[in-house]
């Protein structure tokens, strides 16, 4: 038997896709064909099978693979972890455990609750949209969801996905913390952040030209928006995928603009004072 799929989600969900050890975001990368790659492994730890690392002959394979059995590790520690059992003890790693789902819980806790004041969406991160509303217990009625890895290539169009996609935006309020009050300290990793300001745009217009390929980490070729604030500058990559029309497209590679909505803060490099964040929403204020 093996880990079933509603599992691994319950999993990747609760722990904010992150590793339970060293907090690695485990969703960020995309491939050259521009797919998310998933970093990190459903990991057991009491061993799916009998002599492998802290194997429980008593337990049932149920039990084994049960959300309470498993965590979320990077690739890295998944194989350390169970490459060293010894070190990597069942209470060990239960400690890391609980320690990390509590972490996470009061990542997601911080600041006051968001509603939406945006009132045109321009782009909509629906994978990381999709994980954020499983961790705050957000019912996804449309399984479709699930599936879509294109929004620009949608059949049906934008109508009918806004449509799909409403009722999870509208379930979803996080307590977030504006982009100015960030303490730009490693706690803020993983913090979700709310924005109302104008950015600068880069880089997109040329990739709707050209074709996208996956983002390589090059500021100067990675589509991208990015504001400044408290004497950081904070970068927020855009894949076109997500790009909720063509007009969006030429919002988002006008050279400027105001927009609103929520992001992660991903990593702080403070010699260089830059700000990796992820957009989980961007789109045009509410003025009134």
């Amino acid at each position: 038997m093996a880990v079933t799929e509603k599992n691994k989600r319950v999993v990747w969900a609760l722990s904010g896709a992150r590793c339970a050890i060293c907090k690695k975001p485990l969703v960020q990368k995309e491939n050259e064909a521009g797919a998310y790659s998933f970093l990190g492994d459903v990991a057991h730890m009491h061993a799916r099978r009998d002599g492998g690392p802290r194997a429980e002959t008593s337990l049932s394979d149920d039990d084994r693979d049960h959300p309470d059995n498993l965590f979320l590790l990077c690739l890295d520690h998944h194989k350390i972890v169970d490459d060293h059992p010894e070190t990597y003890t069942i209470e060990k790693l239960r400690e890391f455990k609980d320690a990390h789902l509590l972490w996470v819980r009061g990542q997601l806790a911080n600041g006051a609750p968001w509603n939406s004041d945006i009132y045109n969406f321009y782009y909509i991160n629906l994978p990381r949209l999709l994980m954020l509303a499983e961790v705050l217990g957000c019912n996804i009625d449309d399984p479709r969801l699930f599936y879509i890895d294109d929004i620009s290539g949608l059949a049906g169009g934008y109508i009918p996905f806004i449509h799909s996609v409403k009722p999870v935006i509208e379930s979803v309020h996080p307590n977030v913390v504006a982009l100015a009050s960030l303490s730009l300290a490693d706690v803020d990793v993983g913090l979700i952040a709310k924005f109302d300001q104008r950015f600068r745009t880069k880089g997109l217009g040329k990739v709707l030209t050209n074709g996208f390929s996956g983002f390589n980490g090059d500021l100067s070729k990675d589509p991208h928006i990015y504001t400044d604030c408290n004497g950081y500058k904070f970068v927020m990559p855009i894949d076109p995928r997500w790009l909720t029309t063509t007009t969006a497209g030429v919002h988002l590679s006008s050279g400027q603009g105001v927009f609103s909505g929520l992001c992660i803060v991903n990593s702080i490099d403070y010699a260089k004072k830059h700000v990796l964040c992820s957009p989980l929403l961007v789109g045009h204020p509410k003025r009134w």
